[in-house]
């Protein structure tokens, strides 16, 4: 008895983002990296990773300076009543980070302002990611078809939520968003990182 490979004719009905595997009697369809579902239906994840929900810990949560503690690294979440605020007097590279608690693909980032209105508004106008695989290990940028580091554009106000994805998942455990331009001379951020979600 013929066993009919599926996936080489091209009658098995794995998602165009799912990898095909031949079987003794039938096909196996599995997702590709980035993307959640049975195989047979695939969609890029965009699970929220648990800065708004707080699955993140505080602890898990950095920065490269912090104006005081009631504006610190942890409460740079997505919708928080507070914000992160980085010391106005820093040089350098400005930058908030968080990890997530395990490796996973990471396929965009969400970002907000100070939520203020009236004048008092700060928000970032454009920013870069990185990710880490561990802590220490070497920091790699999200990056375009020519190898070089996407500036993305950032915020236009302090409230309205902007999500940005990437064209690739980006395997990754620590993501990392540096500010670039601000709105007026205060670097202030709230986010939330999305990817797949560890079962």
């Amino acid at each position: 008895m013929s066993n009919d490979n599926e996936c080489t004719l091209g009658t098995d009905n794995c998602d165009a983002n799912a990898a095909c595997t031949d079987t003794d009697s039938s096909f196996t369809c599995i997702c590709n990296a980035g993307y959640g579902g049975d195989g047979v239906t695939c969609t890029f994840c965009i699970d929220y990773l648990g800065m708004e929900n707080g699955t993140i810990p505080d602890g898990n949560i950095q920065a490269s300076s912090e104006s005081s503690s009631i504006k610190g690294a942890s409460k740079g979440r997505l919708n928080g009543v507070s914000y992160w605020l980085a010391a106005s007097s820093q040089t350098g590279p400005i930058w908030i980070q968080a990890d997530i608690g395990y490796q996973t693909n990471v396929n965009g980032v969400i970002t907000q302002g100070d939520g203020q209105t009236g004048g008092g508004d700060d928000y970032v106008k454009s920013f870069k990611v990185s990710t880490f695989l561990t802590n220490g290990a070497n920091e790699v940028f999200v990056e375009d078809q020519n190898g070089i580091a996407i500036i993305f554009p950032g915020n236009v106000d302090s409230y309205t939520v902007v999500t940005t994805t990437f064209s690739q998942p980006v395997y990754a455990r620590i993501v990392r968003i540096i500010c670039l331009t601000t709105h007026r001379s205060y670097y202030v951020l709230r986010f939330e990182i999305l990817g797949c979600k560890q079962d």
